[in-house]
């Protein structure tokens, strides 16, 4: 997931849609993390309402 994160992120970069100065891999990895949260947060028991208002936040 994380290589297919980043390559979109650098295709963003080039066709002018992602600033230059974002590393694509670290923004890669920080998605990645992100969902994975998500998904521990939802196999805790999170309701539908809660995932949505953290996954708002970023």
């Amino acid at each position: 997931m994380t290589s297919l994160l980043t390559d979109r992120f650098q295709r963003g970069q080039q066709e002018g849609d992602l600033d230059d100065t974002v590393e694509a891999g670290e923004l890669a990895r920080y998605f990645h993390m992100v969902f994975n949260g998500l998904c521990v947060y939802a196999g805790g028991g999170a309701s539908r309402e809660q995932l949505r208002a953290c996954a708002a936040r970023v």
